[in-house]
């Protein structure tokens, strides 16, 4: 789906340039994109793929503790742990 298709195509950017000036903005999309694809998954790939999403959101909240999205990043782990232990 587009959702997985974003995440990847986001781990080749930063792979061939991992010095952009625009990392913060780039691993906020992809984490997004994880939010939805475990938000969205079949109850098969659910579980996992939202255990994928809360790692996503611990990086992003480690790597920008001071960073522009820091907020809504935060509510993004929150609802994801709502969903996990639902």
């Amino acid at each position: 789906g587009k959702f997985s298709s974003a995440i990847f195509a986001i781990d080749d950017f930063l792979a061939g340039f991992p010095e952009t000036s625009f990392l913060e903005e780039i691993s906020f999309v992809q984490l997004k994109a994880y939010y939805e694809l475990g938000k969205n998954s079949i109850d098969e790939k659910r579980q996992q793929r939202i255990k994928e999403a809360i790692f996503a959101s611990n990086n992003f909240l480690i790597t920008f503790p001071n960073g522009n999205y820091i907020e809504e990043a935060k509510s993004i782990y929150k609802k994801l742990k709502d969903i996990e232990n639902n």
